[in-house]
């Protein structure tokens, strides 16, 4: 019977929900994720994504809001955090989203392409998570958790614009927490993070889609079933739209 026992706990189902946390050297990695969430905007219930990247070492993050998921807006998001940290980790852990990984079956891994030249524009070396594996990322701690609870539950916005302004102070707030983990702020980590960062590039990398569309003498041009705005000076002329965060 005490065999029997024995062998319930340390069976390999039983180990596999054992996880270690690993610490990372500074400037080594950051790690990459996205939750979708449905929030009230301007009275009404609205679908948006928040885009969270992190730095291993300091856990300094920064989060964006979004109107969609899409690989432009997904190079968006990093590139804001890439200038918020002012700088680039050595490797982005990541998951096995499309927009980031074309084909994830282990003996047939294939990145996207535009994801790896978005990679390499920073000097950024990819790597992803193992399938069915979240537990790869290797911290414990829920990265959205505390967003939810302290900042998506119970708050309204009077518009997206002011979702990100909120949204910005907030995450100045978590910069400035003491972390449980580090037993300092990550702003205060961050200070011996920084000078490890690869220096970024003088020009942001352009990975969104560039559409043209003609604009009519009403000053307007339509895009995906709307109409929008531009100064007078274009009317009767091509112009180029990129959409960008879902806008």
């Amino acid at each position: 019977a005490f065999y029997s026992y024995l062998a319930t706990i340390k069976s390999p189902k039983q180990l596999a929900k054992i996880s270690k946390p690993y610490q990372t050297a500074p400037g080594e990695q950051a790690q990459f994720d996205w939750s979708p969430y449905t929030v009230m905007i301007d009275d009404s219930l609205e679908k948006i994504v928040i885009f969270n990247t992190i730095l291993g070492f300091s856990r300094k993050r920064k989060y964006v809001a979004s109107l969609s998921d899409d690989q432009g807006s997904l190079f968006c998001a990093l590139e804001e955090a890439l200038n918020h940290f002012g700088g680039a980790p050595k490797e982005l852990l990541v998951d096995n989203a499309r927009q980031m990984v074309t084909n994830a079956a282990p003996e047939h891994f294939q990145w996207n392409p535009k994801f790896l030249q978005f990679c390499g524009y920073y000097r950024i070396t990819p790597q992803h998570c193992q399938i069915r594996k979240a537990k790869t990322k290797g911290k414990v701690e829920n990265p959205f958790y505390y967003l939810e609870q302290h900042f998506i539950k119970g708050h309204s916005f009077s518009d997206f614009q002011d979702l990100e302004t909120q949204l910005s102070h907030f995450n100045e707030q978590v910069n400035q927490k003491i972390h449980s983990n580090l037993n300092v702020t990550p702003d205060d980590k961050f200070i011996e993070e920084k000078p490890y960062l690869t220096a970024l590039p003088q020009n942001p990398f352009i990975g969104y889609q560039e559409i043209f569309r003609k604009v009519n003498w009403d000053c307007l041009i339509s895009f995906e079933g709307s109409k929008y705005s531009v100064p007078f000076l274009y009317a009767g002329k091509s112009v180029w739209i990129r959409k960008v965060k879902g806008r």
